[in-house]
């Protein structure tokens, strides 16, 4: 199999890369480009760019990437408005972590507006000062709008109609990362299962393995996850919401914890962790976890290793911690849990 490398060889000519196999790993950009809207119309590689702190941000998207902007450019003194299509924000994730990101967001000044549609391509106002009327409620007029809008895959010019590889517009691949030509992997944000960091890496193991005859498969639902804002949360398995869809015999406990730690600060002002667990009732084995605090990547990260394990809350409850430390809270959760199986 032959591939175009984008090197030159001396003589000018493209150079050929010969090999058995191929990782694609081309990653993705922003969605929206900006072109022929205004100067202040950006995407998000484009606002990390600017030097000068815009006075008012208007955000449309409430994913990920939207939350986290939102979260810092309001740390940063400036006046933000977040609209969402959708009914909450991060969609994708468990209801216990949107409405608290929601909450957050609200509680430090971010106008948020959920269930709400903005054209972008036609503001009122001009080129340079755009304006946007909130499906009937007041106008705004900001300085700069960041479209978080989705990203695209950079599959240009890798000959993939060529090799008859499926793309729309991600590479399509099945569980083993495969692409419609058997040689031929597609890895992180090209394939568009899940556009973040964590998602790259658990997907370059399966391909690797698969490569070197492992009996592997990618699961999306496994890989932890966290969305930086302030605070952080983090997530790991199923929300409740889909395991009611797949019929999953699922119970939850949430709660709230004051950790003191072997931080000295955290004596005198302890941290607070807010915890979802879900368990399976018939099998007793912990099915998702979803964590908001200043640690909620570490929680996550260890309760992951207890959900591939498929242990019960029995087997975890008889795991012996550091005390006072952070993985303490899961324990202290599953006696609710426990009782609320049993009955």
């Amino acid at each position: 199999m032959e591939i175009q490398s984008a090197w030159k060889k001396a003589s000018g000519g493209p150079e050929l890369i010969r090999a058995e196999y191929i990782i694609l790993a081309t990653g993705s950009r922003p969605a929206f480009d900006g072109q022929n809207i205004g100067p202040n119309f950006v995407n998000s590689d484009q606002l990390l760019n600017r030097t000068e702190l815009p006075k008012r941000l208007l955000i449309v998207g409430g994913g990920y990437l939207g939350c986290e902007l939102a979260s810092v450019y309001r740390f940063l003194r400036c006046d933000v408005t977040l609209i969402e299509k959708r009914e909450r924000l991060l969609p994708d994730w468990d209801e216990f972590v949107s409405a608290f990101i929601a909450q957050k967001l609200r509680s430090s000044g971010v106008s948020l507006h959920l269930g709400r549609e903005l054209d972008l391509h036609h503001p009122g106002g001009t080129r340079g000062e755009p304006s946007f009327t909130i499906e009937g409620q007041s106008s705004i007029s900001p300085d700069v709008v960041l479209a978080a809008t989705g990203r695209r895959p950079n599959i240009e010019n890798l000959g993939l109609e060529n090799l008859g590889i499926s793309a729309d517009p991600f590479i399509r691949v099945d569980a083993s990362l495969r692409t419609s030509m058997p040689n031929v992997f597609a890895i992180g944000d090209v394939n568009g299962l899940g556009l973040l960091d964590s998602v790259a890496v658990a997907q370059a193991r399966v391909a690797v393995g698969v490569i070197l005859g492992k009996k592997i498969r990618f699961s999306q639902r496994w890989v932890p996850r966290c969305v930086h804002t302030d605070p952080p949360v983090a997530s790991v398995g199923w929300s409740e919401e889909e395991a009611g869809r797949a019929g999953l015999s699922a119970v939850a406990h949430n709660e709230t914890f004051w950790l003191v730690t072997d931080d000295e600060k955290s004596v005198l002002e302890p941290v607070p962790i807010a915890l979802k667990i879900l368990v399976d009732a018939e099998s007793r084995q912990v099915l998702g976890v979803h964590a908001i605090g200043r640690h909620a990547a570490e929680l996550v990260n260890m309760a992951a290793v207890a959900i591939r394990s498929g242990m019960t809350i029995e087997e975890l409850s008889e795991i012996t911690f550091v005390h006072p430390s952070l993985a303490e809270t899961i324990q202290e959760c599953l006696p609710k849990l426990g009782s609320i199986t049993a009955g």
